[in-house]
Formats: C-alpha cells, sequence, structure tokens
C-alpha cells in the first residue's frame, strides 16, 4: 500500500524543510493545484482498497512528534487526521495568520497552552520589540 509519495527528510535542515511549504522558481500555483488534485485522487484510490478502516497503521518510532506510548492509529484516526489538517490550513486562514508576524498553529497553541520547549518546537514569542 503506498502511503506517501516521498519519504521525509530525515535531517535538521530547517531551510530545505521549510522549501517544501513555498513554490519554487520553477513551479506555478497551477501545476501545485493540479499535484494537489492527483493527490487527491491518488488517495481516493487507496481509501478505496480499504476494507477495514479499524486496521491498524504502525506508528513511525524515533520521530519525537510523534506519541512513544501508541503502537498503532487505526486507517479511521489516520482520515480523520489528513481531513482535520486539510481542514486547519484551507479553512482557517493560517497562511494569512501566518503572513502577520510567522507564527504558525502548533507553536501558538505550545504558547496559548503552556506546552514546555523541545527540540522540534518552541513556543511562540513575540518578535523582538514588538510587545
Amino acid at each position: 500500500m503506498l502511503l506517501q509519495r516521498h519519504p521525509p527528510p530525515r535531517d535538521d535542515d530547517q531551510d530545505d524543510y521549510a522549501a517544501n511549504f513555498q513554490l519554487g522558481a520553477d513551479e506555478t500555483l497551477s501545476g501545485a493545484l493540479d499535484a494537489y488534485a492527483e493527490v487527491g485522487r491518488e488517495t481516493g484510490s487507496v481509501i478505496a482498497g480499504i476494507a477495514d478502516l479499524g486496521q491498524p497503521v504502525p506508528i513511525p518510532r524515533g520521530v519525537p512528534w510523534f506519541p512513544h506510548d501508541v503502537e498503532a492509529w487505526s486507517v479511521r484516526w489516520v482520515l480523520l487526521h489528513l481531513i482535520e489538517e486539510t481542514a486547519r490550513h484551507a479553512g482557517h486562514a493560517d497562511i494569512v495568520r501566518e503572513s502577520v508576524d510567522g507564527a504558525t498553529a502548533f507553536p501558538l497553541m505550545a504558547a496559548a497552552e503552556g506546552w514546555p520547549a523541545s527540540p522540534w518546537l518552541q513556543p511562540w514569542k513575540p518578535p523582538q520589540g514588538a510587545e
């Protein structure tokens, strides 16, 4: 079963990671939307071939943002997470929010809810002089 098109980067290069969320010099909005539609079709095809949405999906180990006390999510949970992520980014104006001062959803949540800092997530703080 195909779960993702490209393996996630395994290094800590923030510049490469951030570049995945911007159009490159050789990319267009139309091309990005076409690719998104194609991924949607492929996703629908994969989902249609899954007989049991309760089937376990093992949680990757060694990734700091995945829980260490859970062995697997269900396919149903993963699908609901995909819907939630799409809604967050498409329906809640994260791009507009981020353009104000660079703050993104999880660092903002971490700051608002008092999450501790970790190597992969720092709670948001206002830029120097903006307080």
